[in-house]
C-alpha cells in the first residue's frame, strides 16, 4: 500500500516537473505582469473606473460568404447587452472570395473591431501528410510573411487598418508572432501557451491552456506583441434547435473563475450554421451576456483592451512621504492613454498626485479616477 502511495507521489511530482520545466508557470498560476498594483500607501485598479474582470466578445469567419442577415442578428444582440465585439476578418476566403466593405460597415458604424483572421483561411499540408499544416503553422518564413501582408493590404484597401489578428485554425508560431510585430500588430488572439513546451499541447494539458487567466507579451526582433489567449467556442456543438444546457453551464463557470480572479475572459465564436448563428446560438448568447452583465466586467473591443493593457502593464508608480504629505508620482511610458485609472489611497494624511505635468490633491482614505 506504501509503496502505491509512494509510486502515486512520484508520479503526480514528475508531471508538476514537466509542466514547469515547459511553460512559464506565470502565464496560468501567477498575477498579472504589470509593474504596480499596490503598496501599504495606494493600490491602483487594473482597469478602468474600477471594473473588477474584463470580458471580451470574439467572433471568427467573417467573410465574402457571411450571411449578412446572421451579422446583423449578432450586432442587434450585442447592441442590446453593450458588448463590443471584435469580428476576425478573412480577407481573401479559398484564395477567391474577398471581403467586401459593405459586409462589415455596420459593425463599424457600431464601434466593433474589425481585426485580421490569416489570409484564405484554407488547409495547407505539409510535405509529411501524417503532420499535416494550416494556416500559418507549417509554413516557411517568406510564405507567411506574404499572407499576413497581403491580407492587411485587401483590408487596407477597404480603409480597413487591422491592429488584431488571429491565426486561422489557430495554428501560429514563433515566426508568426515575429512576421506580427514587423508588421505593427498591437496584439494576436490564440488559444496557445508560448512557448509551447514537448508536452504542452491541448490533448494532455487543455486544463493549462483553459487557465491563463491574464493576457502576456511575447518579446520579437521587432518589438514585443500582446498574446490574449482566446477560450473555447462553447457554441459549436449546437446542432439541435434546443439550447444545450450543459455547454451553457460550462460556460458561465469557466466565465465565474476567470471573473473570480479578475482576469481577462476571451469568447470565442463562429459566424457559421452549426455554432452561432440560428435561434439556439443566440438564445446561448442571449443568456450567457445576461450572465456576464450581472457582473462587474469591462466589455471593450480586443484593440480597445490591447490599448490599456499596454500602458498599464508599462505604469510606474512613486510613493513617498514629504512634510507629512503622501506624494504619489505616475509616469506613463507608453503612448497610451489610461481614462478612467482608479487610484484607491489608503492613507489617512494629506496627499498629492502628479501626473502629465498636472497635480491632484486632497485627503485620504479615498478613491480618485484620473484621465491619465
Amino acid at each position: 500500500m506504501l509503496i502505491g502511495y509512494l509510486l502515486l507521489a512520484a508520479v503526480i511530482l514528475v508531471f508538476a516537473a514537466l509542466v514547469f520545466w515547459n511553460i512559464d508557470s506565470r502565464y496560468y498560476f501567477g498575477l498579472p505582469e504589470v509593474r504596480f498594483q499596490g503598496n501599504r500607501h495606494l493600490s491602483v485598479g487594473m482597469y478602468p473606473e474600477g471594473f473588477k474582470s474584463v470580458f471580451l466578445f470574439s467572433c471568427d469567419d467573417l467573410s465574402a460568404k457571411t450571411d449578412k442577415e446572421d451579422l446583423s442578428t449578432l450586432l442587434r444582440t450585442l447592441d442590446r447587452h453593450g458588448v463590443k465585439g471584435t469580428f476576425f476578418t478573412i480577407p481573401l476566403l479559398d484564395g477567391k472570395h474577398q471581403v467586401s466593405q459593405e459586409l462589415f460597415e455596420p459593425a463599424v458604424k457600431g464601434g466593433h473591431e474589425i481585426a485580421q483572421h490569416g489570409l484564405t483561411h484554407q488547409w495547407k499540408t505539409s510535405r509529411m501528410p501524417i503532420l499535416g499544416s494550416r494556416e500559418f503553422k507549417g509554413l516557411n518564413y517568406g510564405e507567411q510573411e506574404y499572407r499576413i501582408s497581403e491580407g492587411k493590404a485587401i483590408l487596407g484597401s477597404l480603409n480597413l487598418h487591422p491592429l488584431g489578428f488571429r491565426t486561422a485554425h489557430f495554428s501560429s508560431n514563433e515566426g508568426t508572432l515575429e512576421l506580427l510585430a514587423k508588421e505593427d500588430f498591437l496584439y494576436n488572439s490564440d488559444v496557445r501557451i508560448r512557448p509551447e513546451g514537448k508536452i504542452t499541447n491541448k490533448r494532455f494539458l487543455g486544463i493549462v491552456y483553459g487557465s491563463i487567466y491574464f493576457p502576456y507579451f511575447w518579446d520579437t526582433p521587432f518589438g514585443r506583441i500582446l498574446i490574449i489567449p482566446a477560450n473555447g467556442d462553447y457554441m459549436w456543438s449546437l446542432k439541435t434547435a434546443v439550447m444545450e444546457r450543459s455547454a451553457l453551464r460550462a460556460a458561465k463557470n469557466r466565465f465565474n473563475k476567470f471573473y473570480d480572479k479578475g482576469g481577462v475572459f476571451c469568447l470565442l465564436t463562429h459566424l457559421h450554421p452549426q455554432a452561432l448563428p440560428g435561434k439556439r446560438g443566440m438564445r446561448f448568447l442571449d443568456s450567457f451576456l445576461t450572465h456576464v452583465k450581472e457582473r462587474d466586467v469591462w466589455t471593450p473591443t480586443m484593440i480597445e483592451f490591447a490599448r490599456w493593457w499596454n500602458a498599464r502593464h508599462t505604469l510606474k508608480v512613486l510613493t513617498y512621504i514629504r512634510r507629512g504629505t503622501l506624494i504619489i508620482k505616475l509616469e506613463r511610458p507608453s503612448k497610451y492613454p489610461l481614462k478612467g485609472l482608479v487610484l484607491d489611497i489608503k492613507d489617512s494624511r494629506e496627499y498629492e498626485v502628479s501626473y502629465d505635468g498636472r497635480i491632484k490633491s486632497g485627503t485620504g482614505p479615498e478613491k480618485i479616477v484620473i484621465d491619465f
